[in-house]
């Protein structure tokens, strides 16, 4: 069995908090087989500082001859969100440092959770800008470096948001006055508060988001974008 503790994240550019670990190991050293879980309560990323309190179990095997580590399952854990991953952990010759490439899902996610942990805010009273249920799937590359993880992050994927609201009560007036409009009710008729639908690809590549087939749905109309974030 093995217990670590206090490891300090912030020795890695672009993350904080403190993680613990503890479970158990076998196997030849050229294959340990490792079971264990982590916690970090105060897991955030530098550039929006927002903790969360971030939990994982896995299972996965650790070439002690390189320190190589394949990920057969990945289970996390934060606010309301789950995702699950596999993947592995692995050196270069003549590299420094190692690459993190993963498969990642989430399933029943909420997309709250996501803005919270990624997007910058005065206070962490604030509202974040948008409510709903999130599906998302991702490639998930982090090749070594001294450049902070944002920046270097590298990601694929897609990922739909359903029956969202906007908590900005004026926005969310204006897309049900949209609505509304588009469906040819009665404009002296109050409009009904409508739910969202968001759905496309995207990809990360020096911190610049980039979106592709984006659509944004609400009962009587559909709008189609493309462009980048950065």
């Amino acid at each position: 069995t093995y217990s670590f503790q206090n490891a300090d994240l912030d020795t890695i550019k672009g993350i904080g908090g403190i993680l613990d670990s503890k479970g158990s190991f076998q196997g030849l050293l050229e294959r340990i087989a490792v079971k264990g879980e982590t916690h970090v309560p105060d897991f955030h990323l530098d550039i929006t500082r927002q903790p969360v309190a971030l939990s994982t179990s896995f299972e996965a095997v650790v070439d002690g001859t390189d320190g190589d580590t394949y990920l057969n399952e990945v289970n996390a854990q934060f606010l309301q969100t789950a995702l699950t991953a596999k993947g592995a952990v692995t050196g270069t010759k003549g590299v420094k440092g190692r690459t993190v490439t993963l498969n990642v899902h989430i399933t029943e996610g909420r997309i709250e959770d996501l803005l919270r942990l990624a997007v910058k805010s005065d206070t962490p009273q604030d509202k974040p800008l948008l409510l709903g249920r999130v599906g998302l799937k991702t490639d998930f590359e982090l090749p070594p470096g001294d450049r902070d993880v944002v920046e270097k992050l590298l990601l694929a994927g897609e990922f739909d948001v359903a029956a969202a609201k906007f908590t900005d009560a004026d926005v969310q007036k204006k897309l049900s006055g949209m609505s509304h409009r588009a469906r040819g009710r009665d404009p002296e008729q109050p409009a009904e508060n409508v739910v969202s639908d968001l759905s496309g690809k995207f990809t990360l590549k020096n911190a610049q988001l980039s979106f592709s087939d984006l659509s944004f749905g609400l009962p009587g109309a559909l709008v189609r974008l493309r462009g980048s974030y950065g």
